[in-house]
């Protein structure tokens, strides 16, 4: 059977065709049926290596929708080729990883992730802080103590620890915003303290747009 459009790819998920879906993915010509078939495995367990396999795919658009397809899986198997990705040539792809490597809320995937990147991404810098800029956008707090270690690198990291600071910060900023729950905005004098807190409140890391370390360690624990 030729295939022309992802309906047909659509199809063969609604029939259970897993052979199907995985022999689209590995050598149908046109993108987007690659793109689709990718999609259409994203709940089966015997499509993994496949997947995996697609990471390395020539059309971007085909990796991203491979790592959103293995972190819906779930398979551990997925987590170091995602690490992988993180510092794919395309910040989709990137973002995509990072984002599926929050579904692990293990310390697997975090540990997978501080292994790959160190010592930073075997001096490739540039790659680096595309990994690191993808983890700030996932938004993700699991993904704070691989952030944290980034700081601490030598001065000649500068671009490192810059790019660190900022993806804590949006971190932290996302966290903020949803902890505070519209919230209206505490007076001058209360910025970073809710009345009766013993802490200083999200609304307050988010009105300076900063977070300390002590923050970042909270929030990496806050769930």
């Amino acid at each position: 059977m030729a295939f022309r459009t992802p309906a047909d790819i659509d199809a063969l998920k609604r029939r259970g065709d897993i052979h199907g879906l995985i022999n689209t993915l590995r050598n149908e010509t046109f993108v987007s049926l690659r793109e689709a078939a990718a999609k259409g495995l994203d709940s089966a367990p015997e499509a993994v290596e496949a997947l995996i396999e697609a990471l390395r795919d020539r059309h971007p658009r085909v990796r991203a929708a491979v790592a959103e397809a293995l972190g819906r899986n779930g398979d551990s198997e997925g987590v170091v080729p995602l690490c992988e990705s993180l510092a794919d040539d395309d910040r989709d792809v990137a973002m995509a990883a990072a984002e599926a490597l929050g579904h692990w809320r293990s310390g697997g995937a975090v540990e997978a992730v501080m292994r790959f990147l160190a010592p930073p991404l075997r001096g490739e810098v540039a790659r680096y802080v595309q990994a690191i800029h993808a983890l700030g956008q996932s938004r993700n707090s699991i993904f704070i103590p691989v952030l944290e270690r980034a700081l601490d690198l030598d001065s000649e990291r500068d671009v490192v620890r810059q790019a660190a600071k900022r993806a804590l910060d949006e971190i932290c900023a996302a966290r903020s915003r949803s902890m505070g729950q519209e919230r209206a905005a505490p007076g001058e004098e209360e910025v970073g303290r809710l009345p009766g807190a013993e802490t200083p409140s999200w609304l307050g890391m988010l009105a300076t747009h900063t977070c300390s370390r002590n923050d970042y360690a909270r929030m990496s624990g806050a769930e």
